[in-house]
């Protein structure tokens, strides 16, 4: 058994001058760097500066400036607006770079109470549970859970880094058109791991674990990865993955690194059919 591709994604948001935060993606697999950099206000959490750094260079330029993404604001909702500004590249990396930059924001919102016009960490978490009721494992199951966010998140103030996370792909090839994809995902919050089984593309097995969530409820969400069993890999949309996941009862981070991982195996054969 060889490994064929190794995929990075490492994400970190941090304040920067007075008022703004600074927030990156870093990529890396084989030949290939990339970062998405924000700069964005720590009020309203509108978009000041995007940037977009590439290895090899593009057009004999390291850095681009993005105007484009300029006012859109790194929150939920902003998937459309985001997809209009960086169609023009015509890569589906850019635009999952800049989106996983703003999932990063929301997540560090919990340490920026104060500039997000919050009086208290019970309030902060008041408004998730009833914003996002029903999206999630955690938030379907609010009866049953053991400790609210604000108790797990130690939600408040904090300086330099508000948040980070690093994502992990790993295609091993076990035989010809068989192939073993272990998926992880650790951050400020989270920490996770997957291992798919493909076999002529179809999903044979597929198994997971969360070592490190909000609350045991959430851990439930990998009995779902069942659901994915002979799967065809490439005829899923990620709606139809996070449907097959459990929906409101899955975890969107779960569904995140499943689909991260199926990418992983498109990119390999991608450029070797």
């Amino acid at each position: 058994m060889r490994c064929n591709l190794q995929r990075n994604f490492h994400t970190t948001v941090k304040r920067d001058v007075k008022g703004t935060l600074i927030a990156e993606t870093f990529y890396h697999e084989k030949g290939r760097q990339v970062i998405a950099r924000l700069i964005i206000n720590d009020k309203s959490f509108e978009i000041l500066q995007a940037f977009l750094e590439e290895f090899p260079q593009v057009d004999n330029e390291s850095v681009r400036v993005l105007d484009s993404l300029k006012g859109i604001k790194a929150y939920l909702g902003s998937g459309l607006s985001l997809r209009k500004a960086v169609d023009e590249h015509g890569d589906p990396l850019v635009l999952e770079l800049f989106a996983e930059t703003i999932r990063g924001v929301i997540q560090a919102e919990t340490f920026l109470l104060k500039e997000r016009g919050y009086e208290s960490p019970t309030e902060y978490s008041g408004y998730w549970e009833k914003m996002y009721k029903g999206t999630c494992r955690y938030y379907s199951n609010l009866e049953r859970v053991q400790q609210s966010w604000d108790n797990y998140s130690e939600v408040g103030y904090r300086d330099g880094y508000l948040f980070t996370r690093t994502k992990n792909y790993f295609l091993y090839e076990e035989a010809p058109d068989y192939y073993l994809i272990c998926g992880g995902l650790s951050d400020t919050f989270h920490e996770m791991n997957i291992t798919l089984k493909v076999k002529n593309g179809f999903i044979k097995a597929a198994e997971g674990i969360m070592l490190r969530v909000p609350d045991v409820v959430c851990g439930e969400a990998t009995m779902l990865l069942n659901n994915i069993i002979d799967m065809k890999v490439n005829k899923c949309s990620k709606k139809q993955l996070a449907d097959l996941l459990g929906k409101g009862q899955g975890c969107v981070h779960l569904v995140d690194v499943v689909f991260d991982s199926i990418n992983t195996l498109a990119q390999y054969i991608k450029p070797n059919d």
